[in-house]
């Protein structure tokens, strides 16, 4: 909650920073990029990690995990652990949710990033 009204005194504060809500030619575009990542993702290249959280009602589960199973089909490259990384109890926004989701989250990217930044650098 306190994370949430932050980021509600930066938009009242800083009109440039603040971001509507939806409108229906996001939506559609958003519905349109989804399907355009389940049907392209077998030309994936790069890493890639996806946070599922397990009581999100804004993004489902079954488009992610649909998502990492072509990725695995492909052969190529697979979502981090092969599936989604579930964060039992978080909803939605997981870089704002509480420490206890939040925290994990922020380490399990930053590991991510360096994991890779690594093997890249030694390339």
């Amino acid at each position: 909650q306190q994370r949430y009204e932050a980021i509600q005194a930066l938009y009242d504060k800083h009109d440039e920073v603040k971001i509507g809500g939806i409108t229906s030619h996001w939506l559609a575009n958003a519905c349109m990029a989804s399907v355009q990542l389940l049907e392209n993702a077998v030309s994936a290249q790069t890493p890639i990690l996806v946070f599922q959280a397990e009581k999100d009602i804004a993004v489902t589960a079954a488009g992610q995990n649909s998502f990492c199973k072509n990725l695995a089909s492909a052969g190529k490259i697979t979502c981090e652990g092969g599936q989604p990384d579930v964060i039992r109890g978080a909803y939605h926004e997981l870089f704002i949710e509480s420490d206890e989701f939040r925290i994990p989250v922020l380490n399990k990217t930053l590991q991510f990033f360096e994991k890779y930044s690594k093997s890249t650098s030694e390339d």
